[in-house]
């Protein structure tokens, strides 16, 4: 999941990219919708991060702490303007996820572009 998504859409379109894993337990058994949602929350940002940034920079973190399971994505870009509009459809459809799961869905554009999205329910 990790590696091979940030790869097959970063790598194309020259992104430089990290992916760190703290304390991530492999073997845990997650409710299907709750590793589907995490997947899809993660995969969006991802391609988010690639479609509609400026950045050249992606670092990805995957942590199991105290504090819960947390997916932080940042890049150093801007948000590209359009001269079109868009539906924001993929951006609710995250948030949508994240609140289907309990998840703390926070995304900023003030220093690059930081999704980070917190599920508890691990503890």
């Amino acid at each position: 999941m990790r590696e091979e998504r940030a790869e097959e859409t970063l790598a194309p379109r020259n992104i430089q990219h990290g992916v760190n894993v703290n304390r991530l337990e492999l073997d845990r058994v997650l409710m299907t919708n709750v590793r589907q949602s995490l997947y899809f929350i993660y995969r969006e940002a991802v391609t988010n991060a690639a479609k509609h940034t400026s950045g050249y920079t992606v670092n990805i973190n995957l942590t199991d702490g105290a504090g819960g399971f947390t997916v932080s994505i940042h890049d150093n870009g801007k948000v590209a303007d359009k001269d079109y509009k868009t539906t924001g459809a993929s951006l609710n459809n995250t948030r949508m996820r994240a609140a289907s799961i309990g998840v703390m869905l926070s995304i900023s554009t003030e220093d690059g572009v930081v999704l980070i999205a917190v599920w508890r329910k691990l503890l």
